[in-house]
C-alpha cells in the first residue's frame, strides 16, 4: 500500500480541504459580523474566502471595490517576520487561489494575525465602554 507521503496529489488534496473548510467556516462567522471594521487583512480574507467558495478562482469584476475597501496584509507584514506580501488586485481575476496565490502557511499566518487583532479591538471596544475585558472560556468566577 503507497504511503500518503509518496502521492502528492493525494497530499494536495487533503490540505486543500482542510484550508478550504477553514477559510469558509471562519468567513461565516466573520460575515455574520459585517467583517468587523474591514481593515485590510479582513478584506483580504473576504477576498479569498469568496474565491474558494466560487471554484478556488479569483472572480473580480472591478476595482472600484478594492479603491474603497483596500485587500492586503500591510500591517500584518508590518508585525509578523517572514510573512508572504499579499495585495488583492484586478490582475488576479480568473487566477486560481489555493496553492498559486496563497500556500497554506500564508493562510495560517493570515488567520493567526487577524485572531491577535480581533482580540485587540475587543479589548479596545470594552476599554471604550469602560467595562473590563471578557474573561477566557472555562475560567471560573469567584
Amino acid at each position: 500500500m503507497a504511503r500518503l507521503q509518496d502521492r502528492p496529489e493525494a497530499t494536495e488534496a487533503i490540505e486543500r480541504s482542510w484550508l478550504t473548510a477553514m477559510i469558509l467556516q471562519l468567513g461565516e462567522l466573520f460575515a455574520q459580523n459585517a467583517y468587523f471594521d474591514r481593515t485590510p487583512e479582513l478584506e483580504l480574507f473576504r477576498h479569498l474566502r469568496n474565491a474558494v467558495a466560487h471554484g478556488n478562482i479569483f472572480k473580480i469584476a472591478s476595482s472600484a471595490d478594492l479603491d474603497l475597501k483596500p485587500a492586503h496584509n500591510g500591517r500584518m507584514l508590518a508585525e509578523q517576520r517572514g510573512c508572504s506580501p499579499l495585495t488583492i488586485t484586478r490582475a488576479l481575476n480568473g487566477k486560481p487561489v489555493l496553492f498559486e496565490f496563497v500556500d497554506r502557511a500564508d493562510v495560517l499566518d493570515l488567520v493567526i494575525w487577524i485572531g491577535h487583532y480581533l482580540e485587540r479591538l475587543a479589548t479596545e471596544a470594552y476599554a471604550v465602554l469602560n467595562a473590563s475585558p471578557p474573561r477566557a472560556s472555562g475560567q471560573l468566577e469567584g
